[in-house]
């Protein structure tokens, strides 16, 4: 199995990960303990696994790398679904047994996934583009810390005040560490690629070294409970976030609105709510630990909704598509398809996450964000994956394009 066609399988086991996440809000508020199980299984399972294949093949596209060993690249693929299986299970049923095996299994995965970059920039030949590689690097750093918390939590006797700060400081370093980092990394090669443009100049150095030490400073200030350090920390990683919006800016005026696509304007609007989750974070958190944990619901709605789930169904947009095997005039089919009804979904599931983040102020109620934030993504989904599996060209199909001299 080549390394396109594993990316693939990644990103189908991540779309039934979210599907799990989406069924799993029609449970009981105890079974599902309260918003722990969509959120895990959607940041543990789908975003990690779709992380951990496509990461593999940005690693080696951008190293000029040949494919990473299949018996490797198997593993990991395995290792990470049983490791998200594990702790979710293990959370649920109760066993501490089965959340420490799972979370050990899903850092193995990590370190895994951490050799096999390390290995195709080893590899490679190409040498250019150093930036997101290092963040990738970062990613995964911040990922192990995080799941090193998260055993910490789920398997040991704390202090409530203690338990409180490293799972203040467990969510810093997964939302903005393993998940943004890797956004971020792979964005700025992707969103031009995405809308068919060269890259605009912008801050990048100065960008990831804000994100990285302002995620350093924070899970150490946020974990020991010192409140001027966490803010240093937030305030430093949401500056980076401001340079990453100016570079998704650049790129949406340098394109145009009109021609963006589908997939250009989900990962544009997902900038704009990162920027926007970032300082919501630094304010909330300037109000202390417990406006922290007050402003959740709101900064999950901006963060996981609005910028890393928008991410993920706009990466599958264009992902899906043009990773099918066949000619390019083809793939630009599956892309047309892709783009049918694309502003309906942008409208629903950006307005439904503005109306979760807004939920309570001006007497607006959750309910209408969860009216239309689901059904958003919902459609998303299925325009990506319709483009992405529906029925290819038959064989006469594909002669005719040959014949025609319209193959690219």
């Amino acid at each position: 199995m080549r390394l396109r066609g594993l990316s693939r399988l990644y990103n189908l086991v991540a779309g039934v990960w979210l599907l799990a996440a989406a069924l799993s809000l029609a449970l009981p508020d105890r079974v599902r303990l309260g918003r722990w199980l969509p959120l895990h299984l959607a940041l543990v399972g789908a975003v990690s696994v779709a992380i951990s294949g496509n990461m593999q093949a940005f690693a080696a596209g951008l190293s000029f790398a040949p494919d990473p060993p299949r018996p490797l690249s198997l593993s990991q693929f395995f290792m990470v679904n049983l490791g998200s299986a594990g702790v979710t299970l293990g959370m649920v049923l109760g066993s501490r047994q089965l959340l420490v095996g799972g979370g050990a299994v899903f850092a193995s995965a990590l370190i895994l996934l951490g050799y096999l970059v390390l290995s195709s920039w080893l590899r490679g030949v190409g040498r250019k583009h150093t930036l997101p590689l290092l963040l990738y690097g970062g990613a995964i750093l911040a990922g192990l810390s995080g799941v090193g918390l998260g055993l910490l939590l789920g398997g040991a006797h704390l202090p409530v005040r203690l338990w409180l700060s490293l799972r203040r400081a467990h969510l810093f370093l997964n939302l903005l560490g393993w998940v943004s980092l890797t956004i971020v990394g792979t964005l700025v090669i992707f969103l031009p690629t995405v809308l068919r443009m060269r890259p605009p100049a912008w801050r990048g150095k100065e960008a990831a070294g804000l994100l990285a030490s302002g995620l350093l400073v924070g899970a150490i200030g946020l974990a020991g409970e010192w409140r001027g350090v966490a803010l240093a920390g937030v305030a430093l990683h949401g500056l980076g976030s401001l340079l990453v919006l100016d570079f998704g800016v650049r790129s949406l005026v340098g394109k145009g609105w009109a021609r963006a696509g589908a997939a250009g304007k989900h990962l544009v609007a997902a900038v704009v709510w990162y920027a926007a989750g970032s300082w919501y974070l630094f304010s909330a958190l300037f109000r202390g630990g417990v406006g922290l944990d007050y402003a959740l619901p709101r900064l999950l709605a901006m963060l996981v909704g609005g910028w890393i789930l928008q991410c993920l169904l706009g990466a599958w947009l264009y992902l899906l598509p043009v990773g099918r095997p066949g000619l390019p005039s083809f793939r630009k089919r599956y892309l047309a398809v892709a783009e049918r009804g694309a502003g309906v979904g942008l409208l629903l599931l950006n307005g439904g996450f503005l109306l979760l983040a807004t939920a309570g102020l001006a007497g607006v109620p959750p309910w209408l964000g969860w009216g239309l934030a689901p059904p958003g993504a919902a459609w998303v989904t299925v325009r990506g994956w319709v483009a992405g599996l529906a029925g290819a060209p038959g064989r006469a199909g594909a002669l005719g394009e040959l014949q025609g001299g319209r193959g690219e």
